[in-house]
């Protein structure tokens, strides 16, 4: 059946028929293995098929891109096709969510929940709004592991829009939520200037803000483990974003006055 599904991507240029009814019946047979009692695996194999499918669907929509710039093609019919695809690819998302439809909190059930996640952050945008939802999904408020795989996963979408989101997670209850957004936040490279600038500002304000904190009362120790937990993360954001070498969080703060405003400093 995977065979199926992808040979519809293989052509480079010409407009492809996406294949609904084999996708259709995988997507029958997925939601009736997640309802039942067990076949775990089944479960994670559909949503290792499903990700092929998106990846092949992202390849096919980078050639037809490719195709409307230099206008090579029938826009009209590529365009048509584009927004199949889409479509598409909204659905895979939406139906790999049917795993978390699974309410106990079994290891199997984990095991699928993860792989789901994961499955999340190579499917973009259209795997953000759901990595989220399973962030603030009440079954996980407590466990800190699979909270830190959603935050982590986010930066993997290169998914730019949700650098906002990330930065609020910059100074979270637990430093290492707050380590993992900003790693997630260190794959945002690419942004445009407006992104990185923001992610850096609030970088740089928050790493001297847990440095603050362990410095003023060295008595207290969990504020000493907070800026060991995030000073890593922090500081090889920063680098990633800027592309600057600077190891502590003074200079850090210095570059950022220095910086800000110089058109220089942002050249991607």
């Amino acid at each position: 059946m995977i065979a199926l599904l992808l040979m519809s991507f293989l052509p480079p240029l010409e407009p492809v028929s996406l294949p609904q009814d084999s996708l259709k019946e995988s997507i029958i047979a997925y939601k009736k293995v997640v309802q039942a009692r067990h076949q775990e695996w089944e479960v994670i194999a559909h949503i290792d098929e499903f990700v092929q499918v998106f990846q092949s669907g992202t390849g096919r929509l980078a050639e037809i891109a490719d195709a409307l710039e230099i206008e090579e093609g029938k826009p009209s019919e590529l365009k048509k096709e584009r927004t199949l695809i889409e479509k598409q690819q909204a659905l895979l998302a939406k139906t790999v969510w049917k795993a978390f439809s699974r309410k106990q909190q079994t290891e199997k059930n984990h095991q699928i929940w993860t792989a789901a996640i994961y499955a999340f952050g190579q499917m973009g945008s259209f795997g953000s709004s759901y990595i989220w939802k399973a962030f603030d999904d009440k079954r996980f408020r407590k466990d800190l592991d699979f909270q830190s795989l959603c935050v982590e996963q986010i930066g993997l979408t290169k998914d730019y829009a949700q650098a906002e989101e990330l930065i609020d997670l910059l100074d979270y209850k637990d430093a290492v939520i707050a380590a993992k957004a900003a790693d997630s936040l260190g794959q945002f490279r690419a942004a445009s200037v407006v992104v990185r600038k923001e992610c850096v500002k609030k970088l740089v304000k928050f790493l001297e803000s847990y440095r603050s904190a362990g410095v003023k009362d060295s008595s207290n120790p969990i504020d000493q483990i907070n800026y060991r937990t995030i000073r890593g993360p922090f500081i090889r954001a920063l680098k990633e974003l800027t592309g600057q070498s600077i190891g502590t969080s003074l200079d850090w703060t210095k570059w950022w006055n220095n910086n800000k405003s110089n058109p220089k400093a942002w050249k991607k």
